[in-house]
């Protein structure tokens, strides 16, 4: 069943915002379906994953909020931690609470240093200090360009390449 349904939730994504709000309610009903038939198992705990992406996917951001908060705290060994992180980040900035991203993220960051996502995340953290401390924007972009990785926020940052243009080349300064 979960299979089914991960294919069905992967898909939502790529729906337009009018057919999303069609199909919520029967994918997150399909969800509650699987969490309270397998709650401690991986299927249990992607689809509690997959009801806060349906929330944020909507807009419905506070949804979202309590999904991934509750996904981040009990699922911690799940591989869609960062990205659960990333989006709880996401769903506090468009409330407002730019603070509260910036947290999640900066201690997802401090407790799995060498994570998959910490390039990512790093740069929605450039990008959230981006126009209100650029030299602490510029740290966290030069975190990724001194990753020992080859990614695509890499080779973006490396050339200079910020969302609002901060200058991050070593003969500009970050204010």
């Amino acid at each position: 069943m979960y299979s089914l349904l991960s294919v069905e939730s992967y898909n939502f994504h790529y729906m337009y915002n009018s057919t999303k709000q069609e199909k919520e309610n029967d994918i997150i009903e399909k969800l509650d379906q699987v969490i309270a038939t397998y709650p401690n198992t991986v299927s249990g705990a992607r689809a509690i994953f997959y009801k806060g992406y349906i929330y944020y996917s909507v807009e419905k951001y506070d949804k979202a909020i309590e999904f991934f908060s509750y996904f981040v705290n009990k699922k911690s060994n799940s591989p869609l931690l960062g990205k659960a992180i990333y989006f709880l980040s996401y769903s506090y900035e468009v409330q407002g609470n730019e603070e509260k991203a910036i947290e999640v993220l900066d201690s997802f960051v401090a407790k799995y240093p060498k994570s998959y996502y910490n390039p990512l995340i790093n740069y929605r953290l450039g990008y959230l200090y981006e126009g209100k401390d650029n030299a602490k924007a510029i740290s966290y972009y030069k975190k990724i360009v001194d990753a020992k990785d080859d990614s695509f926020s890499k080779d973006a940052i490396s050339l200079g390449i910020t969302s609002n243009n901060v200058k991050i080349n070593e003969n500009m300064d970050g204010n």
